[in-house]
């Protein structure tokens, strides 16, 4: 891939050295050569180049490092970076970070959703999610938007951080119940309850905040989220029948249900898990208990009558 070069608009001309690269598409010209569709980000935004390579064979969902100068495209206005390198790195937290230019608290955030990925034992699942939470177009808006624009965790990053405390109260009630639970369906199923938010919040940069896209209008994100997840089962062939079944089930409980469609032990503990973060912002496995959501006055729980709860239950 060398000689790729890339069109970046920049009024300062400023060189920042490495330049990350998420995804590549594999195109056809008019001609029938092939080429590739690289889309750049960096801390000034994200630009599109092209480079020709009939023998290149990359496939999608590759993060590639890129370096190479910048340079001025004559009095056009236009930055073109001249790319020397271009070389496959692993998706790693650093690497995504650099990639989607994430912060400090969006990287912490991610590293602890891979962290319950690998909690799961089942190594089909395993792969399937990791491959879900290393893909560039939904980690792009699942870092960033919020879970929801009026309620709870209505601010930037409230999604990933609502997505960990249903995690994390459904990984505990998982372990702890006394039937025959899936635990690693459990954290699956928490993980991408509410994913398709991020395919029905937009950013209204006039107004300085997310609204709904006309989609969400119509069809509500768990109609998106579902055919999100059927393009992930399509895209990454890991999963067995059941799981798909399993785990498309815990998906289609959350939220309202239809009255036709049965619910597993996994489908109710994800259901409860999410209405207990959602009511209240506590996470039960630490016992450390956060201040509740101000603009839900519901399941309010007195914090010394809890704690008493739980020394009387251990001296028995």
């Amino acid at each position: 891939m060398n000689g790729f070069i890339a069109n970046y608009l920049d009024k300062e001309n400023k060189n920042y050295g490495l330049f990350f690269v998420a995804n590549i598409f594999t195109h056809e010209t008019e001609e029938g050569f092939p080429y590739q569709k690289l889309v750049l980000y960096n801390d000034r935004g994200k630009t599109v180049g092209y480079s020709f390579n009939e023998s290149q064979n990359d496939k999608i969902y590759k993060y590639i490092r890129i370096s190479g100068k910048k340079f001025k495209n004559g009095d056009s206005g236009v930055i073109n970076i001249n790319i020397k390198n271009a070389e496959i790195v692993e998706p790693s937290i650093e690497n995504i970070g650099k990639t989607l230019n994430l912060n400090t608290a969006e990287k912490k955030y991610l590293k602890e959703i891979h962290g319950f990925i690998d909690l799961i034992q089942d190594a089909e699942l395993k792969t399937f999610m990791t491959n879900v939470f290393t893909d560039w177009r939904t980690l792009v808006s699942f870092t960033r938007i919020p879970a929801s624009l009026k309620n709870h965790d209505s601010k930037r990053n409230g999604l990933i951080k609502h997505t960990l405390d249903v995690t994390k109260i459904a990984d505990f009630l998982a372990r702890n119940f006394s039937a025959d639970i899936d635990v690693d369906l459990c954290i699956a199923g928490a993980l991408i309850h509410d994913i398709g938010k991020t395919r029905v919040y937009r950013k209204d940069y006039k107004k300085g905040k997310y609204i709904y896209s006309k989609k969400a209008n119509l069809l509500g994100h768990k109609y998106c989220g579902m055919k999100l997840i059927d393009k992930f089962l399509n895209e990454y062939c890991y999963l067995c029948e059941n799981q798909h079944i399993m785990l498309s089930n815990i998906f289609l409980n959350q939220h309202s249900t239809d009255y036709d469609l049965g619910i597993s032990h996994e489908a109710y503990i994800v259901k409860t898990a999410d209405e207990m973060a959602a009511r209240m912002n506590v996470i039960l496995p630490s016992g450390e208990i956060r201040k509740y959501n101000k603009t839900l006055k519901k399941f309010i729980i007195d914090e010394n009558l809890l704690l008493n709860s739980e020394n009387n239950a251990v001296n028995q």
